[in-house]
């Protein structure tokens, strides 16, 4: 039995501690909302097994585990292997891709760096699924030109929120956890350009990273605020119901983007809108990280575009230039750049 898509999925957390491994799989299973219960009761089993034996070689308590006992990928390739070495293979299998995805989902939501499940190996073949691409520019334009359109066919769609949500992603880089945490008070009117404005993110480990909005993306931002605004009255606070500037006539502490219900936004929310709005465009959806997928194309197009990795590394808030190498890995510039420098290409005739 599926999740209706806005039902609310807590994900809070105190930011400076380490996020525990059962918040994660219940995001992960958010995510799944849409398996048959069999497959989910599955899935639980096998996360709750390998759980219990990775605890209690560690010597703690299962609910103890955190996405941090994973970064050491001997800690899986253990466990797993204590535990299916005498199984059947399709027992392992299965197991196997339960964890990879819960891993591979874990990377895409950037809790993890790399994939421990990369070094355990399952007894068939099959290689681990790659990481999430970025959209290209003839799919973007029509990702954008989709949302922009009304759609008679979904009963739920609010167009003005979604384009606001995926453009979020694609222009500032957002995690879907920015998504639901960013607060009308968070943005503050630039004073060197009319109409652009500093966007404060509170991140990993309680630390705040700052990215610009365009004065593009914020009249995009501002339509939805006044589609809110009539959508859902109820929420604009009263004495503010007057004011001309869409962002004075909510209060600083109100979640920037909310779900039908005008409560703040949930994960299983900005996941199935996202996931339509791929659909409505002919855009693959990428398991585990169709909303990340936004964040990954606004780190290539950077790359490309030859943003130095420190800039890079503070508009995505990571921690580790290590985190940031991989973007620049997939957009292919330095590889592309020690290419060109090949004496032979001046060796090529003019005229040949």
């Amino acid at each position: 039995m599926s999740r209706t898509p806005d039902t609310d999925v807590d994900s809070t957390r105190v930011d400076d501690a380490p996020l525990p491994l059962d918040s994660a799989f219940d995001e992960y299973m958010a995510y799944k909302s849409d398996v048959s219960e069999a497959t989910a009761k599955a899935y639980r089993n096998d996360y709750v097994n390998l759980r219990g034996l990775i605890a209690r070689n560690l010597g703690i308590e299962p609910g103890d585990l955190t996405v941090e006992h994973l970064r050491d990928k001997t800690v899986l390739w253990a466990a797993f292997g204590s535990q299916f070495k005498d199984r059947p293979a399709s027992s392992r299998q299965r197991a196997w891709s339960t964890w990879n995805g819960l891993c591979e989902f874990m990377v895409n939501q950037d809790y993890l760096p790399a994939n421990p499940m990369r070094a355990v190996r399952k007894r068939s073949s099959g290689a681990p699924p790659p990481p999430p691409k970025s959209i290209e520019g003839p799919d973007v334009f029509r990702l954008l030109t989709q949302l922009a359109m009304p759609n008679e066919d979904d009963p739920h769609t609010w167009r003005e929120r979604d384009l606001a949500l995926v453009l979020s992603g694609l222009l500032m880089g957002l995690r879907t956890g920015d998504m639901i945490s960013l607060n009308i008070g968070d943005f503050t009117p630039r004073h060197d350009e009319p109409g652009a404005m500093t966007v404060q993110l509170l991140g990993k480990g309680s630390k705040y990273r700052h990215v610009t909005a365009e004065p593009e993306l914020t009249r995009i931002l501002e339509k939805y605020l006044i589609s809110r605004a009539k959508r859902l009255p109820d929420t604009v606070p009263d004495g503010r119901r007057k004011k001309r500037n869409p962002w004075r006539r909510f209060d600083p502490e109100q979640p920037l983007f909310v779900g039908s219900d005008g409560q703040r936004i949930t994960r299983g929310t900005i996941q199935y809108r996202v996931k339509r709005a791929y659909a409505r465009a002919g855009i693959t959806p990428t398991p585990g990280a169709n909303t990340h997928r936004l964040r990954h194309t606004f780190a290539i197009q950077l790359a490309e575009s030859g943003v130095p990795v420190h800039a890079l590394m503070a508009l995505l808030g990571h921690s580790s230039m290590a985190s940031t190498q991989k973007y620049l890995e997939a957009s292919g510039v330095a590889t592309r750049e020690a290419a060109r420098s090949n004496p032979i290409y001046a060796a090529i005739p003019p005229d040949s």
